[in-house]
């Protein structure tokens, strides 16, 4: 009976100590982080992570509470080894703020820096010698949910920043340099896309020029479609590619790595118009397909015997702009 009572006694104590520590994990104010590894891929890259303020701290934990190891100098390259979010109550309300954190390894060294901290992506022109520093996360402080990023100029003959673009609402998810030789007045030329990887999600890209020392969006293009219907609105670019022997190819988005298209065994060009005559170098081609449903009497979209909904295209349309050395001109 002793024997009994006993096990009912260790019974109710290791019940009450699993109630307490439950309440105590529900009501924890210590950060969590989840974390991710770091990969490059269609869905996202990254270039030649960096340090880009003057001094960034790297903690023992994904925690600014943590031990500091110690503080890297600006324009440290860095390989980042995985992502994650630290997440702790911002309120007694049940809110979150959250901040977003980089493994990093540095000098054969690891340990956690703020994301606010890092560019992921950094480019060099090595006749200006200008970096390029894109700071894509901006998590930090901030409302996690704002897509944005910055492309800071940094000019290393006199030693400071000297142009700033940002963009809001915006997630650069994939970024590249395009070649640019014999683009007049131009020393940068970038192109950033944002991916929404789910139906209806599409695309946003944006072309971004430095030329004449000044930051701008050269162009934009977007897709994206309608996932209750066969509504959808496509456009897209081709810029004009120098290459090495002088010859002058019109590329889809500018992309010389995927110049050939492995589905269609085509190549991701555009003819030069006979009746243009202006430089080739000079010309950049847009185009814009916009598609609509078919719909019956009662205004239901029709479906074919595939079961897909049928469309129509509503607008084809292609521009001809001319770069005059600092801006798209318009000219069919």
């Amino acid at each position: 009976m002793k024997k009994h009572v006993v096990l009912l006694f260790m019974l109710i104590n290791l019940i009450a100590s699993c109630s307490i520590s439950i309440a105590q994990d529900q009501t924890r104010k210590e950060p969590y982080v989840h974390f991710s590894q770091i990969q490059n891929s269609y869905y996202r890259n990254f270039v030649s992570p960096v340090t880009y303020n003057e001094s960034c701290k790297v903690y023992f934990k994904p925690d600014t509470a943590s031990e500091i190891i110690t503080t890297l100098k600006f324009k440290t390259y860095l390989q980042l080894l995985r992502e994650g979010e630290q997440e702790f109550p911002a309120d007694g309300k049940g809110g979150l703020r959250i901040l977003k954190w980089y493994e990093i390894d540095y000098e054969n060294n690891k340990g956690f820096i703020k994301a606010a901290s890092i560019a992921t992506h950094s480019f060099y022109n090595l006749t200006t010698k200008c970096d390029y520093f894109l700071v894509t996360d901006f998590s930090a402080e901030n409302n996690p949910d704002t897509n944005s990023f910055t492309i800071y100029k940094y000019d290393n003959n006199s030693k400071k920043f000297t142009d700033t673009l940002s963009y809001k609402n915006f997630r650069a998810d994939v970024v590249h340099e395009i070649r640019y030789d014999g683009w007049k007045n131009v020393t940068m030329l970038f192109h950033a896309e944002e991916i929404n990887a789910y139906c209806g999600g599409g695309t946003s890209d944006v072309f971004i020029t430095d030329a004449n020392n000044n930051l701008s969006e050269m162009i934009s293009t977007k897709f994206n479609a309608d996932d209750g219907s066969a509504d959808s609105y496509t456009s897209t670019v081709w810029l004009p590619i120098k290459f090495m022997k002088g010859n002058i190819l019109l590329l889809l988005n500018g992309d010389v790595e995927n110049a050939f298209d492995a589905n269609s065994g085509k190549l991701n060009t555009h003819a030069f118009p006979k009746e243009l005559t202006i430089p080739k170098i000079e010309l950049v081609v847009f185009n814009e397909i916009k598609t609509g449903s078919i719909y019956n009497k009662k205004g239901e979209p029709i479906k074919n015997a595939d079961g897909n909904y049928t469309s129509k295209v509503v607008n084809n349309r292609t521009k001809y702009y001319k770069w005059d050395g600092s801006k798209l001109i318009l000219i069919k």
